[in-house]
This record gives structure tokens, sequence and C-alpha cells, in this order.
């Protein structure tokens, strides 16, 4: 992963912002009318922090942010590789957060990370996410936009907990440490604690096994390019 080299491209960001827009858009004729949804879902997403802070998938955030209140502090490991993260709803839909990345051979560096969920009124079902990671550029400054949709969103009726396939996705455009590249992934919600996910990062495919229980405690396991690697998030609110 290109993470800790810092590379400028010129030209073209606006255009394949606009881009990443113009494919998520027709994915919300597909949602479903939402109800009861597991949590993890839409408005009550998971606690789960990425390796550079913001709440989402493994490395990819997603445009969910945290509630309002909520308090995370994550860590993650990779074979040379190793992060702790935080973040707090300062806000409704308004998350900010830091954190501090290592790896073997090279001084460990803090970022400051930011997001913003705008929720799209025409479209249901739709979640838009602009941030930022590494706000002051001591790795690498990372713009991203990024909207999240639940295609399948799983009631959670007494009789149908733990028995309810749910589908999340995700697709946006990054640049810094997501490599000015599309960027996306997808969680197939297994049962109430369970789900799988997989992700592109601008570089490489990345999947894991999470467990998770609502907004107070989230760990995942599974691979980033060919390195295991294993998170833990917790969360409370105050």
């Amino acid at each position: 992963m290109r993470v800790f080299f810092k590379r400028r491209r010129r030209g073209g960001r606006a255009v394949r912002i606009l881009w990443a827009f113009a494919v998520l858009t027709p994915c919300a004729a597909f949602a479903q009318d939402p109800g009861t949804i597991l949590p993890g879902s839409g408005p009550e997403p998971t606690v789960q922090t990425t390796f550079y802070g913001p709440s989402g998938l493994i490395r990819v955030p997603t445009a969910y942010t945290a509630l309002r209140g909520d308090a995370r502090l994550g860590t993650a490991f990779e074979n040379g590789r190793r992060s702790i993260v935080g973040n707090y709803g300062v806000y409704t839909d308004i998350e900010v957060g830091g954190g501090w990345i290592e790896r073997d051979g090279r001084d460990g560096k803090a970022v400051a990370n930011g997001k913003v969920r705008i929720q799209a009124a025409n479209f249901r079902n739709v979640d838009i996410g602009i941030g930022v990671v590494d706000a002051f550029d001591a790795v690498d400054q990372s713009v991203y936009v990024i909207g999240s949709v639940d295609l399948i969103p799983p009631p959670v009726d007494a009789g149908q907990l733990g028995r309810s396939i749910g589908l999340k996705a995700h697709l946006g455009y990054g640049s810094g440490v997501f490599n000015d590249h599309i960027i996306g992934g997808g969680e197939l919600v297994l049962s109430r604690d369970f789900s799988v996910i997989g992700e592109y990062d601008g570089d490489q495919a990345n999947f894991a096994l999470r467990f998770s229980r609502a907004t107070t405690f989230s760990v995942q396991a599974g691979v980033t390019g060919k390195r295991l690697f294993v998170g833990f998030t917790a969360g409370t609110r105050f």
C-alpha cells in the first residue's frame, strides 16, 4: 500500500468526483423501504473505525458518522503496520477525530480527520459523506467523497432477528492515501451481530468478517491485500 509516500497528481480530479456521483445515484433506484433496520444500517451505523480513523469499512470510509455525543476508540494491527484512532460525533451528522499511525522502520505520525454526512432528500436510503484524512498533511493529506446506500435494508421484527439478510454498498473517490482513485465496498449483513466486509481502497482489495454490538463494540479480522489484520473499536456516549 503506497500510504507513507506522498503522491500528487494534477488534473481530472473534479471529473472523477462527478463520475463517482454519476455511478452511485442510479443505485438508489434499487433501494427498498427501510422500515426498522439492523444496527449498522442507515441512521444507526456500526461503531467500527477504519485504519485511518473515520467510521467505515476497513480502510475505506462510509458516508455514516458517529452519532451526536458518541465517542469511539479503535485500533488496527497489520503485518508491519498499526494504528490507534478515535472520533467523536460533535453534532448531528458531523464527526471529528484523529489518530496515530505507525509503520515498521518509520516514525509514527499523528493525523487529524473530519467528516460530514449529507442525507439525500430525493433518494431513499442514500447518504453522502465528505471528509478529510490527515488534514494537516503529516502522512498524505486526503480528501474523499463517498456515497452509501442500503440496497437491502433488513427488518428487525421480533421474529426475524438473526435471520434477515441485508446489503449495503458504498462508492466514491479519494485523493492522497486513496491514490486519486475510485474507492468503494460493501457489507453483507448476515445477522444482528455478524457481517462480511469487502472493499477496494484505491490500491488493493480487502476483506473481513465483522462482529459488532450496535454502537458499543466491534471487532473485525481478515486480509488487506496479502496481509492479515485485526481491528477493534469500542464506543461510549457522553
